[in-house]
């Protein structure tokens, strides 16, 4: 029996929720290992060729997305030769990708030294060598059937991709880690991301042959179909490089004016953003496809109204995982890796401003992928990325890490504006909607306004130490926000409608 959007979006988001949770714990014990037997500046490293190598995927051009988008219709109307050739091209382009980031990656080297201010502080590595394995890292993802994914993705099956995910990564760790303590051998460590990458493309792509065994990739999608996914494609050009340097040139910025050792206190804090955001891009991915499929089945008047209770979902959770951060980061960094490693509190209020505004507007994003708006969209990104960029180098330089936090934080606000007015303007065609979207929004940042300050409050008497004042703090944090919550918002309609959605969802999780 075929599965309903909602049984899609719930087996998605709680495999994915419960994958991610256990990669998320075994990703922060190697890293763990990694500082304490090779040092901050491995750690460093990581992140600084993660972010260049995130620059190169520009090539990528958001291609898969465009895929994706295409196969909803067929996929609703089970047209399995269109499906067949928008396969072909998606496995082609993705060969030529690859190839061209090979290349590309290479050109790059000679520049690599200027990227690391410290760079003595590592001088037992070789770059060279270190950056070429990243770099087949990142050409592995293009290859090996990763093109199947794009089946499972296009038919709401994520939660299959998060489960293999899941088990490569947990051998995948168990080998590095044992790779850190008794070899202290970083290249051993960092070959076995290709393989882990190549295994999982390979698993994925068997998985999707086996169970879609009518897909194949052959024939010709017409060339009016091929102009249209080349306009989106222009469209997403701008948006993938402003959303690759929003969030890849701050580790680069930062290694080349404060040093890779700084980058790596900064990615500690920022790592643990990282986890929390899995758990959002579980449920956005969750949802994605059901959204889509929506579009193309349900008029503008009840997505609206889907919408409008997803963002409010959204936010609560944003709210929720914000607070946590401010009131839980110090302490868990502090029994994490000692207090050698922790940074000012001020800090860590710029990160919880960054967390909130980075998540509280994702609703957008979803529908305005769901809905192929990137062509619509191409300026937003672009414009927020050389806002990041200009004033990144400028502040780093006068305020140090807190300008690095500033700027993005200004470029996350273009970003929601800018995505707020697409999305009404061109799919819900209505600037009566978006005003009352923004304004919905101003109220419900009143929640955090209140909620923050007072769960910080309550804290900051809370000093036992150790493990007992996280346990404490988080159950401080588990209840302030969301009482807060309810008590504001309990007179909005979406406040009990998401109350009977999380409700009947809990009950169909004990059936």
């Amino acid at each position: 029996m075929e599965m309903s959007r909602q049984q899609h979006v719930k087996r998605n988001v709680i495999w994915g929720i419960f994958n991610k949770s256990l990669i998320l714990i075994l990703s922060f014990v190697i890293r763990s290992v990694l500082i304490f037997y090779m040092g901050i500046e491995y750690a460093g490293l990581s992140s600084l060729f993660t972010s260049v190598l995130k620059m190169l995927n520009v090539a990528e051009l958001g291609f898969g997305n465009a895929i994706v988008y295409s196969m909803y219709k067929p996929v609703a109307e089970n047209d399995a030769s269109q499906i067949n050739a928008l396969l072909c091209l998606y496995r082609k382009c993705y060969y030529l990708i690859g190839i061209f980031i090979g290349i590309v990656g290479v050109l790059l080297i000679p520049a690599l030294p200027y990227l690391i201010r410290d760079g003595q502080s590592v001088a037992n590595i070789n770059l060279t060598i270190l950056y070429l394995m990243y770099l087949i890292n990142t050409i592995s993802s293009y290859l090996f059937l990763s093109y199947r994914r794009s089946i499972l993705i296009a038919h709401q099956e994520t939660a299959i991709e998060s489960n293999v995910l899941s088990a490569i990564s947990i051998v995948q760790y168990i080998f590095q880690i044992f790779v850190i303590v008794y070899f202290r051998n970083y290249y051993i460590y960092t070959i076995l991301l290709p393989v882990g990458t190549i295994i999982f493309n390979l698993i994925c792509g068997q998985i999707s042959i086996k169970r879609y065994k009518q897909y194949h990739p052959k024939g010709k999608i017409s060339k009016s179909e091929i102009n249209e996914i080349i306009k989106m494609i222009k469209g997403m050009l701008l948006q993938k490089i402003g959303g690759v340097v929003l969030t890849g040139a701050d580790n680069i910025v930062i290694s080349v004016f404060v040093g890779v050792r700084i980058l790596g206190i900064y990615n500690n804090y920022y790592y643990i953003i990282l986890g929390l955001y899995e758990i959002f891009t579980v449920i956005m991915n969750g949802m994605k496809a059901s959204v889509g499929n929506s579009m193309i089945t349900e008029d503008v008047e009840n997505n609206y109204a889907v919408f409008k209770l997803l963002n409010f979902l959204y936010v609560w959770l944003t709210t929720f995982v914000s607070i946590a951060f401010l009131c839980l980061a110090q302490p868990f960094v502090s029994i994490w890796l000692g207090t050698e490693y922790l940074l000012p509190d001020y800090l860590l209020v710029l990160f919880t401003i960054y967390i909130f505004m980075n998540k509280w507007s994702d609703m957008l994003y979803v529908y305005q992928e769901a809905a192929g708006l990137w062509w619509e969209n191409r300026f937003i990104p672009f414009s927020a990325a050389v806002v990041n960029v200009v004033i990144n180098i400028i502040l780093v330089q006068i305020v140090g890490l807190a300008g690095i936090l500033l700027s993005t934080i200004l470029s996350l606000i273009i970003y929601t504006l800018g995505y707020a007015y697409v999305l009404f303007k061109y799919y819900f065609h209505n600037y009566k909607w978006l005003w009352a979207y923004l304004g919905n929004q101003v109220v419900l940042l009143t929640g955090i306004l209140i909620a923050a300050p007072l769960a910080y409050f309550i804290c900051s008497f809370i000093n036992v130490g150790g493990i007992y004042e996280l346990i404490y703090k988080a159950i401080v944090c588990a209840f302030i926000p969301n009482i807060i919550f309810i008590v504001v918002f309990c007179w909005k309609k979406e406040f009990w409608q998401a109350f009977n959605l999380l409700k009947n969802f809990i009950g169909s999780i004990k059936k």
